[in-house]
């Protein structure tokens, strides 16, 4: 069984280099703009990821937080009034 994967084994040193030389051969003029988009696009994926990151942090620092009335500062905490109380 293993015979027959050797036919599709992957390329290995000087192929490599002969495939890479080829390639920028043909694709020489277009790969400064493609690096650069390329590099774009890992800047932006980054951000992203950081972006939604600190959304989840947010997000958990809300449910995570007491819940508290917000009272002007220097008041009294309000009590509740008994029921049979008119005050």
């Amino acid at each position: 069984m293993s015979d027959h994967l050797m036919l599709f084994n992957a390329p290995q040193g000087m192929e490599w280099l002969a495939i890479l030389v080829i390639a920028f051969l043909i694709f020489g003029h277009r790969l400064p703009g493609a690096m650069r988009s390329l590099g774009r696009s890992v800047k932006e994926f980054k951000r992203g990821i950081s972006e939604a990151g600190s959304e989840i942090e947010d997000v958990n620092a809300e449910i995570t937080k007491p819940e508290t009335k917000s009272q002007p500062a220097g008041s009294p905490p309000s009590q509740p009034k008994a029921p049979g109380n008119l005050n």
